[in-house]
């Protein structure tokens, strides 16, 4: 059922459980380009896929992350904003206002 659901959309699908005060990658796929090897974290938890990541642990980033998708209830949709590290900073740049941020605009 995984894969028939995946390949419906791209993206960066991963099968997440919840113990010991943490996720772990459990199972997923990537239907796009991806910058990050599935193979390689299955079975690590949040912090551990996340290591290669600089200075973000030191500044608490993936702790408030942890805590907020921890917090998610079924049935209660919540937003999050793309989380993509950039050279730019410019915060928000998800694909709704792509139109503020892309190659068209100058910065």
């Amino acid at each position: 059922p995984m894969e028939y659901i995946t390949r419906q959309s791209q993206g960066d699908f991963c099968i997440l459980d919840q113990r010991e005060g943490n996720l772990w990658m459990d199972a997923g796929m990537v239907t796009t380009q991806a910058d990050w090897s599935l193979d390689f974290d299955i079975g690590m938890n949040f912090f551990e896929w996340h290591a290669p990541v600089p200075l973000a642990h030191e500044k608490g980033i993936f702790t408030r992350a942890l805590k907020f998708l921890t917090n998610i209830q079924q049935g209660k949709p919540a937003r999050r904003l793309n989380w993509t590290m950039t050279i730019n900073p410019r915060l928000d740049t998800s694909p709704e206002n792509y139109h503020k941020w892309g190659p068209d605009r100058a910065t």
